[in-house]
Formats: structure tokens, sequence, C-alpha cells
């Protein structure tokens, strides 16, 4: 599977999959173990997947300020300012990828690792409607991490440019858990 051409049908299964995820709670189960054949490792489709570092004209990046700033450089670097957001990379990721299944409302996500790459297998695994057929399996790899503190938001590709969804479960680093993502947040009771 190459990962900048999803097939629209599967970037809705994965679309569908978040939403139902948000609004739901979850559960973990020990799965079979996760293949590799589907999975591609080619690095230059994986980096076309990330958003770019960038900014507006002139902006040059905090290698560019070092040298002028050292001190305010430093300062900002020890911070988690500066670990906020990365890529998925096994010095990024604190969350435990090793063969975890996350499951709700009839769908089931298999996290694997291979090497220095993060994987979601994301699968229906309930009875599909009378007249509908059960959408195929996607595996996908994980784009970029938010968190490096309390908590780990995980982000996916949807096969359109750069663009990133949110993967519907958070890792809370001191309890080392996955929880629901929207069990992580202040939300009104109505939502």
């Amino acid at each position: 599977m190459q990962l900048l051409q999803l097939p629209w049908e599967k970037v809705n299964v994965l679309a569908g999959f978040g939403a139902l995820l948000l609004v739901t709670g979850c559960s973990q189960k020990v799965p079979p173990s996760v293949t590799n054949e589907k999975r591609s490792s080619a690095a230059p489709a994986y980096e076309s997947i990330l958003p770019h570092i960038g900014g507006p004209p002139g902006y040059v990046g905090s290698k560019a300020c070092r040298s002028c700033h050292e001190d305010q450089f430093e300062s900002w670097h020890r911070s988690y300012h500066r670990s906020m957001t990365q890529i998925a990379a096994a010095d990024t990721v604190r969350a435990d990828f090793h063969n975890v299944a996350l499951t709700n409302e009839g769908n089931r996500f298999v996290l694997g690792r291979t090497n220095n790459e993060f994987w979601v297998h994301m699968e229906r695994v309930a009875l599909p409607a009378p007249g509908e057929t059960l959408p195929e399996p996607v595996d996908v790899r994980v784009g970029l991490v938010t968190g490096s503190h309390h908590m780990q938001v995980f982000w996916v590709p949807t096969g359109e440019g750069n663009t990133q969804v949110g993967f519907p479960f958070t890792w809370l680093i001191p309890e080392k858990r996955w929880v629901p993502r929207n069990a992580t947040f202040v939300r009104p009771p109505e939502l």
C-alpha cells in the first residue's frame, strides 16, 4: 500500500473510525500479532505526507537563531515546547506500540512497530448493516506525535497531501496506558 495514494474509500474509512472513536470509550485486549507483509517503508513517500517545517517569507527556524541567541536557544531547547510536535520515531514516541489492540464500537486498532516506524492496523470487526460490506483493513504509518510530558497524541496521514488526522486514542505518559482521546480533554457534557 502506498501512503500517498490511499483510495477515497480508505480515507473515508480512516476518518469514520476516528470520528466514531472520538465519541466513545475503548478497551484493551491481547491481539494476534500484526504481520509486516502489507507494510511499505518507502522513505521518500513517507516524508512527502508529513507537514513541512516552514513559515512566512523570512522564517529561518531555530537552528539559524542559535548562533546569535545561544542563551535563548538553550532555554527553549531544554523546555517541553521544543518537543511539542515531532515526527513519530523511536526517540520521540513514548507510547506502547508493541502489538496493542484498542477496540471500540466494532472497530479495532492494532498498534505495531517495525524498527523506527510506528503503524496502526485498522479494521471494522462488527457485522455490517444489511446491504453493506465490511471495508478492507488498512495499515497506516503514524506520521506525527504531539506531546512529551503528560500525554502523547498521534496523527496519521489521510492520503491527501500532507494532511494528518488525529488518532482517536491518547497515550498517558505517567500512567503508561491508552485512553480514548476525548477522555483527555474537558468538554461540555452534551458532547
